[in-house]
């Protein structure tokens, strides 16, 4: 499994304006270390996740390589979404286009202290429901969790694994979610998925 992600981003977005709360492009990291430190993605109070800053897949730039194992994590302080200000993840992700791998940005809460639980993951996923026939497909995909409205586990988003820079967007509201996809990282949307949330109180 390959992990490389150049940058995450959740934001608050008014309706004039959008407010960043955290975005990282990872090149103020001086090494590995200073990129898993608490603080940054050593949040998970581990600081072992097989993580390092890594230069190289095309990227112009500085990049977190995470090849598999325990989840580097960045903690927030709590966010709620609504309709008029959705709280929107995207971020870059590289793939071999080798397929038959799990690699994900995801948003979680932290239960009051408790373990992390999903809220929403996006990335590539080698056992993901087609809602389109009902097969099961390896691709790029995500899931809502621990939200009252479906899909609870892993949904294909309409592409297979595809080699280089692809970008994911997530727009999460009070009602709904837009889960969006932009294979080659263009400026282009490929796929999308408009997911009804249930209950808004989750």
């Amino acid at each position: 499994m390959r992990v490389v992600s150049a940058v995450v981003c959740v934001a608050m977005l008014a309706s004039a304006a959008q407010a960043v709360i955290f975005s990282d492009d990872f090149e103020s990291y001086a090494d590995t270390a200073a990129m898993l430190a608490p603080g940054a993605w050593g949040d998970d109070a581990s600081s072992d996740a097989p993580a390092s800053l890594s230069v190289g897949f095309g990227n112009p730039g500085d990049s977190m390589w995470h090849p598999g194992g325990k989840t580097a994590k960045h903690v927030i302080s709590p966010l709620y979404a609504s309709d008029a200000q959705p709280i929107v993840l995207e971020g870059d992700l590289w793939s071999d286009g080798a397929g038959n791998k799990r690699m994900s940005i995801g948003l979680r809460d932290n239960g009051g202290g408790a373990g992390l639980n999903s809220i929403l993951e996006m990335g590539i996923y080698n056992s993901s429901v087609d809602p389109t026939d009902g097969l099961t497909k390896s691709g790029f995909s995500f899931r809502t969790v621990f939200i009252d409205g479906n899909p609870g586990n892993w949904v294909y988003l309409g592409a297979g694994d595809t080699a280089g820079w692809h970008h994911m967007k997530a727009t999460i509201g009070e009602t709904n979610i837009l889960v969006e996809l932009d294979l080659g990282d263009d400026g282009t949307v490929d796929h999308s998925q408009n997911i009804a949330i249930a209950d808004p109180d989750h």
